[in-house]
């Protein structure tokens, strides 16, 4: 009875230590695990933006019709930025894949200024100046991202995709006595690439810092005296690139 009964509490015993051995060995399995980044996922982000808008001013119908020489002007429009993304990962193994859709309103903008202007010789053109402007209202990408997935829950990753923003452009030229006023509104959209770093630092939740490269082309714009002075016309050509950093926090659906 003493042996049956030692038995039957044996048996209890090691039946109520199963679940916790293997929960215990569940836990050490998914801390050796990387962690998993499969599934939608959704969150906010903030960044800042520093770009490069250079400007250049061409005469026209030829380099000699305004009298001027080279001109260029950088207008570096900077600027914070704050919105969402959403995307879609796929693990397997220590490898991880995704593709992500972000969206964000900005307060970007830049000026850039060259007085006094100068002729072909070097002279000097009193009163003269070439201010050129950048702003961006929005901007987003559509990138893929791909990368290795360690034991601690970090996962760096490479990225690359399509970039688009809303950018509004202006210049001003003034030189012989009238101005040649210009302005523009474009939706660009051109290529991004970089890199980061995103940490699943609980379930569910994951954060992540990102830099990205990005280039949408240049506009151009032809404008026309205020004051007509015969054919003279100067064209004005904006390149819009720069660089991004920002921070990201994430929220995973599912289990």
């Amino acid at each position: 009875m003493t042996r049956a009964l030692m038995l039957s509490v044996g048996f209890l015993i090691g039946a109520a230590a199963i679940p916790a051995f293997a929960a215990d060995q569940a836990v050490t399995v998914v801390a050796a695990a990387p962690s998993g980044w499969n599934g939608i996922y959704a969150g906010l982000q903030v960044g800042y933006l520093w770009g490069a808008g250079d400007t250049t001013l061409t005469p026209l119908p030829s380099p000699l019709a305004l009298n001027l020489g080279g001109v260029g002007v950088k207008p570096n429009p900077t600027g914070a930025f704050g919105g969402g993304q959403i995307g879609f990962n796929h693990q397997n193994g220590t490898h991880v894949w995704g593709i992500e859709a972000d969206i964000a309103g900005a307060d970007i903008d830049g000026t850039g200024l060259r007085s006094p202007l100068r002729n072909p010789n070097g002279g000097v053109l009193a009163g003269s100046f070439f201010q050129s402007s950048e702003d961006i209202d929005w901007l987003g990408t559509v990138r893929l991202r791909a990368g290795l997935s360690g034991k601690s829950g970090l996962w760096m990753y490479a990225t690359g995709g399509v970039a688009f923003a809303r950018v509004n452009y202006a210049a001003d030229t003034a030189v012989l006595a009238t101005h040649f006023p210009a302005a523009t509104s474009a939706t660009k959209t051109g290529w991004t690439a970089g890199f980061g770093g995103e940490w699943a630092f609980r379930p569910h939740w994951s954060m992540k810092l990102e830099y990205l490269y990005y280039d949408l082309g240049s506009e151009s714009v032809t404008a026309n005296p205020v004051t007509p002075l015969a054919s003279d016309q100067v064209a004005y050509t904006w390149n819009t690139h720069g660089s991004i950093v920002r921070f990201g926090l994430n929220w995973k659906f599912g289990p």
